[in-house]
């Protein structure tokens, strides 16, 4: 592929390509989002090396965190080695991820009930763009 003209002309080349199975849809699945969904999981495999990395260069710490561009809530693992998640779950703890999105449905008070109609009768600029989510997905120890 790499040999094309057109890709030759434009001194671009390809240093990966990521395939999905395109057998068979399910019903209302896109092959576009079976494409968007295999990028977003080589990105979270490309940040979990990165964090990693800066980990084991001992930049993260208690006095410098890593500001994410997202969630940091990811699949679950359906199998594979625990001990693995365990290192993910440590390198993560210096890191903060922050969504650019926020959906209040999951923004729940003490009693367990949805905070969205609170904040949504919350004045102009009393509203603050940060809060905090947990999840039992991951791990109760882990807050977005």
């Amino acid at each position: 592929i790499n040999n094309l003209s057109k890709l030759l002309q434009y001194n671009l080349k390809f240093s990966k390509i990521l395939t999905y199975s395109s057998k068979e849809l399910a019903p209302g699945e896109k092959f576009e989002n079976k494409g968007i969904a295999k990028i977003q999981d080589e990105m979270t495999e490309c940040e979990k090396k990165i964090v990693a990395e800066l980990v084991k260069k001992n930049l993260l710490n208690q006095d410098n965190y890593l500001l994410k561009d997202g969630s940091l809530q990811y699949k679950p693992m359906k199998s594979g080695d625990f001990r693995e998640l365990s290192k993910i779950k440590s390198n993560y703890r210096c890191v903060i991820g922050l969504s650019k999105h926020f959906n209040p449905e999951l923004s729940k008070d003490k009693s367990g009930k949805s905070n969205a109609t609170k904040i949504a009768k919350l004045p102009l600029y009393h509203r603050t763009p940060a809060f905090m989510y947990q999840t039992d997905i991951v791990s109760t120890e882990v807050h977005f």
